[in-house]
């Protein structure tokens, strides 16, 4: 086999190994939490060798930590266009909130997992953090845009930790293990609540 062909095999092999080790630690995830998930089970699950699972990730905490950042930057960067929509109503609310509920329904498992790994692994807890003070940073600049367009908004800052808490906690029960409910009501509820905090459709 020429060289280059072996290379894009075996390129092609990891990438499907590490998405399988990735769907099994999503389905683990959603049954129980992450400090009953073993490396084994998840080879097993798998169906590859436990020594491979260090090929790609340090530990659990780290297999956690890589998938969710590409979940979080995907939420910080609809939260961005959410920040700079053209016009400030519910329905221009509605489409930019919805990737972020399509992102927990999808990975949900894997974000309650992050904030549980965030309790005893100071990278996790780190980079979870900080995710969450860039959301609340984006979040204060649109209730301070609905407070410059009429809103009753006393306190911009403590609003958006109050919006980006609440739908985090929301997020996480609603999808953190298995579903308790469709992704279309769960966007429902947050929209109401934004929208009534934003003063928008007054």
């Amino acid at each position: 086999m020429p060289v280059d062909a072996r290379r894009v095999r075996l390129r092609a092999e990891r990438g499907a190994n590490r998405a399988a080790i990735v769907v099994a630690a999503e389905g683990a995830l959603r049954e129980r939490p992450f400090r009953e998930v073993s490396v084994e089970e998840l080879m097993q699950a798998a169906g590859l060798a436990r020594t491979q699972f260090y090929r790609y990730f340090d530990d659990l905490s780290d297999l956690v930590l890589n998938v969710a950042v590409g979940v979080f930057e995907g939420i910080v960067s609809h939260h961005e266009r959410l920040v700079d929509i053209a016009t400030l109503d519910t329905g221009t609310l509605r489409a930019a909130i919805a990737p972020a509920v399509e992102a927990f329904a999808e990975h949900g498992p894997l974000v309650r997992a992050l904030s549980e790994a965030a309790t005893h692994d100071a990278v996790v807890e780190q980079f979870y953090a900080g995710a969450q003070e860039r959301y609340i940073a984006l979040t204060e600049r649109l209730v301070r845009r609905a407070g410059a367009e009429g809103a009753p908004v006393a306190d911009p800052a403590q609003t958006a930790r109050f919006l980006h808490l609440a739908n985090l906690g929301y997020l996480i029960d609603a999808f953190g293990g298995e579903p308790k409910v469709e992704p279309e009501a769960a966007l429902d509820t947050i929209v109401e609540v934004w929208s009534a905090a934003l003063g928008l459709d007054r």
